[in-house]
């Protein structure tokens, strides 16, 4: 017999009367999801319907080293057919449970691809590059001109220090562009 563990915030309990254990904090969520069996990634109606948003989980559970049955579809334009397994109905959901329950050494591929394809495309390092290349800037640049992403797949892009880099070399246009578009996208900085 499985262990069946929900995690999640006060509103699972007072909108649906489940008994929760609340997580608050990363280190927990790590711990939650590296030490699960599978992970079941559930997503609204109005977010598999419209096909335009993907929960955080989605990106956490491999991050943290978990494996993961997703069911929005929209993860596929994110990661490849082996590194996340997306059920597309109940049935299916209940067949990839019942499958991968038994099959640690397949479960451990999945959470090493997801995990590979999470640090290499999707993180906020990954996000905040795309958002500077719409600003003409490459990482090339910023890399050789600062010392701030040498170890960036451990540290988040800090947007602060990069518009503070580039007013303390006089780039004020950029700058001035970049904390612009901030402000315009109600972003804190």
């Amino acid at each position: 017999i499985s262990k069946i563990k929900i995690i999640g915030d006060k509103l699972w309990n007072e909108y649906f009367d489940i008994k929760i254990e609340e997580s608050t904090n990363n280190e927990q969520w790590k711990k939650y999801y590296s030490q699960s069996l599978i992970s079941i990634n559930l997503h609204t109606k109005r977010q598999k319907n419209h096909q335009v948003l993907l929960n955080d989980r989605t990106f956490h559970i491999p991050i943290y080293g978990g494996f993961q049955i997703c069911d929005n579809s929209l993860a596929n334009k994110f990661f490849k057919e082996d590194e996340i397994i997306i059920a597309e109905n109940e049935k299916s959901f209940i067949e990839f449970y019942n499958y991968f329950r038994t099959k640690p050494d397949e479960r451990f591929e999945y959470i090493k691809k997801g995990y590979n394809r999470v640090v290499k495309d999707h993180s906020y390092f990954n996000r905040w590059l795309t958002i500077l290349s719409h600003f003409d800037v490459k990482y090339s640049d910023i890399y050789l001109k600062t010392n701030i992403f040498s170890d960036h797949i451990n540290k988040s892009l800090d947007l602060k220090q990069i518009v503070n880099y580039y007013i303390e070399s006089k780039s004020f246009q950029f700058a001035k562009k970049i904390k612009k578009w901030i402000q315009k996208q109600r972003l804190p900085l």
